[in-house]
């Protein structure tokens, strides 16, 4: 593969998982909630979609392994108890569409980014 030309060519790579996806537009779903009289404190999809949706690939890079190869899992962040996928919490949306990251919710990912990058250097 592409990635495997670069691994043993001596680079270094971050593979990124896949985002679990919300399945609806996050803020306009808050949105009509809130518009309801609705609980808009948190939306979360579960994470049997995402499983459904990504599983085989989850589990092709689960078994890529190589020396110089880092992995970024979202889906550790944001499915924390592998049972629900936070689409929101509180005031914060981390999605401004169905699968799109906010800034809210790439910040989410920036600790494992960078414990990624210092162990990389």
């Amino acid at each position: 593969s592409g990635i495997e030309r670069y691994l043993n060519a001596g680079l270094k790579v971050i593979l990124v998982y896949p985002i679990p996806e919300a399945g609806w537009d996050v803020p306009v779903l808050l949105a009509k909630k809130a518009s309801r009289g609705l609980d808009t404190q948190s939306l979360s999809t579960p994470y049997s979609a995402f499983e459904n949706r990504y599983g085989k690939l989850n589990n092709m890079f689960d078994d890529m392994t190589h020396k110089n190869l880092s992995k970024l899992i979202p889906s550790e962040v944001l499915c924390p108890d592998k049972t629900r996928c936070l689409n929101s919490a509180g005031k914060s949306v981390f999605y401004y569409d169905h699968n799109h990251l906010t800034q809210t919710g790439a910040k989410l990912l920036t600790p494992e980014l960078v414990r990624i990058l210092k162990e990389v250097r």
